[in-house]
């Protein structure tokens, strides 16, 4: 099994921060002009920043709905995964070692009952520090864990790297402490694919040993009606298909799926081309529309009086 130890940040953590907001006052002045004139320059930062904005949800969106979607596989000895292949999906590239077992279904596999297998593993921990197990779980994996220490210890069970790098970092992750002593049980059931940390925290200054147990029940498939194919090789999705993929070896093997999407890169490219220059078009005419000089009422400014001086009425003033 996978696992490694280390130390944990501060468990009660507290940090000072202080901002300040500056505020610019502007003032404006005002003096002649016309109304419908001036503002150009507002309305093209607005459109960089919105065009910059475009821009950037645009490679996102690219990259969700082109990218190929990866279903890693990590199996300790005895250890089986059934794998499904949408046809939404262009095609799988199988990656796996050669000491795997792999079948092919056109429907889902007949499941026949469970499989058991127990992986054990023992650790030193040192003062103020932890180790944790790693076990990738799928829809159906349930998971016993049993541990035997010389002392007691604090036991976390995190669910993925994020929350496991968070837990490390200091931060109290919630629902994740399942308890502490010498001896325990935890138990936890599998419903998608994903990497299981089982950490066990030494809180005292003196070093102890930990001994865990992993029972790992699983379901079993009937591989008879399947077809055993290449652990290298590459299947066309015409129709949603199914693997199943079997560790019959004494050693982990580690390896992933990868599904093509139907939309390549290049064809969301084009279509991508097309729709930016009928936006283009359209917030060209717009700006051309709106910074159009226009003839019409002088502007007043504030404070002015619109009525001529006494005496001027077209014609010089009589001395």
């Amino acid at each position: 099994m996978r696992g490694g130890g280390g130390s944990r940040g501060g468990r009660s953590r507290s940090s000072r921060s202080s901002s300040r907001r500056y505020y610019r006052s502007r003032r404006y002045g005002y003096g002649r002009g016309y109304y419908g004139h001036g503002g150009g320059s507002s309305i093209f930062g607005l459109i960089l920043f919105l065009g910059f904005g475009y821009l950037v949800i645009s490679v996102f969106v690219g990259a969700a709905l082109t990218a190929p979607y990866q279903i890693p596989i990590y199996l300790e000895p005895g250890r089986q995964v059934m794998v499904e292949m949408p046809s939404s999906y262009k095609s799988a590239e199988i990656n796996l070692p050669t000491t795997a077992e792999v079948y092919l279904f056109e429907n889902a596999p007949t499941i026949t009952g469970s499989v058991t297998t127990v992986h054990n593993g023992t650790a030193e921990i040192n003062g103020d520090a932890y180790y944790a197990w790693i076990l990738r779980v799928y829809e159906g994996t349930s998971v016993e864990l049993t541990w035997n220490a010389s002392g007691a210890v604090d036991v976390y069970l995190l669910e993925g790297k994020s929350e496991f790098d968070d837990w490390v970092e200091g931060t109290n992750v919630v629902g994740s402490f399942k308890g502490s002593g010498q001896v325990g049980k935890v138990k936890y059931e599998g419903t998608r694919v994903l990497d299981v940390f089982f950490a066990f925290e030494n809180r005292f200054s003196s070093p102890l040993t930990v001994e865990a147990l992993f029972k790992v029940v699983e379901p079993a498939y009937d591989t008879i009606s399947g077809q055993k194919i290449s652990t290298m090789t590459t299947i066309d999705l015409e129709k949603t298909k199914f693997l199943v993929i079997k560790n019959p070896t004494n050693t982990d093997i580690e390896g992933q799926v990868n599904m093509t999407r139907n939309l390549s890169f290049g064809i969301f490219f084009l279509g991508w081309l097309v729709v930016t220059a009928g936006l283009i078009s359209g917030v060209v005419y717009l700006v051309r529309k709106i910074t159009k000089p226009k003839t019409g009422t002088p502007v007043i400014p504030t404070g002015a009086s619109s009525i001529p001086p006494q005496g001027y009425v077209g014609q010089p003033i009589q001395g």
